[in-house]
């Protein structure tokens, strides 16, 4: 995969491990690189990958109760 993923290809999936692979990508020495990185893969997000994960939010909090707070894998519809 390529070291950086485009707008389309980000749009797919979105979670904390999607943006957490995006910055493992990097090699991180200090905490202002580490900001920086974080900003960068932060903007690399499309809106749209945003908006649908919000959208999903009551379906996904409704499931978590359902399973009692065990953990649950989440993909956007």
């Amino acid at each position: 995969m390529a070291a950086k993923q485009s707008r389309s290809k980000s749009c797919g999936l979105f979670s904390v491990g999607a943006l957490q692979q995006m910055v493992y990508r990097h090699k991180i020495s200090d905490i202002d690189q580490l900001k920086r990185v974080l900003i960068d893969c932060w903007a690399q997000l499309c809106q749209d990958m945003i908006k649908r994960a919000i959208d999903q939010l009551p379906k996904r909090l409704m499931t978590v109760i359902k399973v009692k707070c065990a953990h649950v894998e989440f993909r956007l519809d």
